[in-house]
């Protein structure tokens, strides 16, 4: 079953004013495949995951243009597709017990509801399901913790998984340990993966293609390897020149992105992405690139590295 965003459009509706946090986005995700999206906090990854499915932030309201569709029709949120939130502590209520919050999305009988819990929970590989089963969320790690989330959204026995920074505030051994999750029920399960991240890393690791944005707009897609290995568009270089590396020598000085992402409570003239530049010209102020064909990717942009 394939999703598919088709021109999505998503404006939000805080206590003030509005957002343009989603600006005409499209992407397909194949059965089977992993697609991540990337890009700085606030760059519109979250919302335009969550908010065609209702998932907006209490007190918020939404516009949304365009379309989300699998096979063709609205997605049904639990039993098409599956959501793994990036805090389970904030995400699960600390007054139930783990397994009654693991088959929210299931629709058994009351008798069969613990069996069933205990079986997803064996699924995602933690320990001694039965007990994690009957304790409360304080109770569990937050390695343990994330994966009584991915559980969760396996109850309702989903095509499609969204990973909304599945290893924040994770170890690096946990997150190794959810990673190796997430690849194993995907191979086993057919699973369709959309994995949301700022970790380029976890994208190396997990994706199959990417698509980074900006400013809630994408601003370049493709398979991965190319995406990683020959990046076109000067933002997703210089995500890409921000990472540590491992041989780096004692001292280095680490390379950031100069300034802020902009303002998105107002309309953008030209490309969101020019004030923080090195490649930019005076084209790129005035006039808004499209997304066209790179060499094997998309990119949006006017300014090319020489």
């Amino acid at each position: 079953m394939t999703l598919v965003a088709d021109h999505l459009t998503v404006r939000l509706y805080p206590a003030r004013g509005a957002v343009h946090a989603v600006d005409d986005v499209s992407w397909r995700l194949e059965p089977g495949r992993t697609l991540a999206i990337v890009g700085e906090s606030g760059s519109g990854k979250t919302v335009m995951s969550l908010a065609p499915l209702g998932l907006l932030p209490p007190g918020v309201s939404a516009d949304i243009g365009g379309s989300v569709t699998l096979d063709g029709a609205p997605p049904v949120l639990g039993s098409d597709v599956g959501v793994v939130f990036q805090d389970p502590p904030s995400a699960l209520n600390p007054l139930r017990r783990v397994g009654a919050q693991v088959v929210d999305a299931a629709r058994l009988p009351r008798r069969a509801r613990r069996a069933r819990a205990i079986e997803l929970l064996d699924l995602v590989g933690l320990p001694d399901p039965a007990r994690a089963a009957d304790v409360y969320p304080h109770e569990l790690s937050g390695g343990m913790l994330q994966r009584a989330m991915i559980a969760g959204a396996l109850a309702g026995e989903p095509r499609v998984l969204i990973a909304d920074e599945p290893t924040t505030a994770l170890d690096a051994s946990m997150q190794e340990q959810v990673l190796d999750v997430l690849a194993d029920l995907q191979r086993r399960l057919g699973l369709a993966l959309l994995l949301i991240t700022h970790d380029i890393g976890v994208v190396a690791r997990m994706a199959d293609d990417v698509a980074v944005m900006y400013a809630g707009r994408i601003v370049e897609q493709g398979p991965a390897t190319r995406v990683l290995d020959a990046p076109e568009h000067p933002y997703t270089q210089g995500l890409l020149a921000a990472v540590p590396t491992a041989d780096a020598a004692p001292g280095t000085r680490f390379v950031g992105l100069d300034g802020a992402p902009p303002d998105l409570t107002t309309r953008i003239a030209g490309c969101a992405f020019a004030p923080r530049c090195p490649l930019a010209v005076d084209r790129c102020t005035a006039e808004r690139p499209e997304l066209v064909d790179g060499v094997s990717c998309h990119v949006r942009t006017h300014a090319r590295s020489r």
